[in-house]
């Protein structure tokens, strides 16, 4: 490891000092706005903690057993489906994650996964129940089409998880 001076803040005599021994901006270039956000666009909407959508957050992995079996693509292409034929539309995001499951017998799988993130659009009308039941609905299907022992479907508001549910075929 190179010889490195390191300063403690109270080994600094002033803020003048502390700014050069830890670093001095030298700007080569002009600050600019890349863009100015137009005030009027009519698309925009904004919900306060009260208004703001029911959103859920599906945990999904990609291997059957200790096997890699399905892929992204599976999973986009089955949320669709269900989606259109639940509501018309496939609105939904997907994150690629890594999972560590353990299975009920004790083995510990080490799999890709994802989080699959929909939104219950406000223009919808659909309950916080029906909304609900559309993503057990949705991890049921999920877990029987990709051989899943379970699919973890949180149900969030605002940010805040108010329930989270753990869809397995054991009743």
């Amino acid at each position: 490891m190179p010889n490195r001076t390191i300063h403690k803040l109270a080994d600094i005599r002033s803020a003048r000092e502390f700014d050069h021994a830890v670093f001095t901006p030298k700007p080569r270039a002009k600050l600019e706005t890349a863009y100015k956000r137009h005030p009027y666009t009519p698309n925009n909407w904004r919900a306060s903690h009260e208004d703001s959508p029911w959103i859920a957050r599906l945990f999904v992995g990609f291997s059957v057993g200790d096997v890699p079996t399905y892929n992204m693509m599976s999973l986009v292409k089955l949320v669709k489906r269900v989606r259109k034929a639940q509501t018309g539309k496939a609105d939904s995001s997907f994150v690629y994650q890594k999972g560590i499951y353990t299975h009920h017998a004790g083995a510990e799988v080490i799999e890709d996964a994802a989080q699959v993130l929909l939104l219950n659009d406000p223009d919808s009308k659909v309950s916080k129940q029906g909304f609900i039941d559309q993503m057990l609905e949705l991890a049921e299907v999920i877990r029987v089409d990709m051989q899943q022992e379970m699919v973890i479907v949180e149900i969030q508001k605002g940010g805040i998880v108010y329930e989270t549910w753990g869809v397995d075929g054991d009743g």
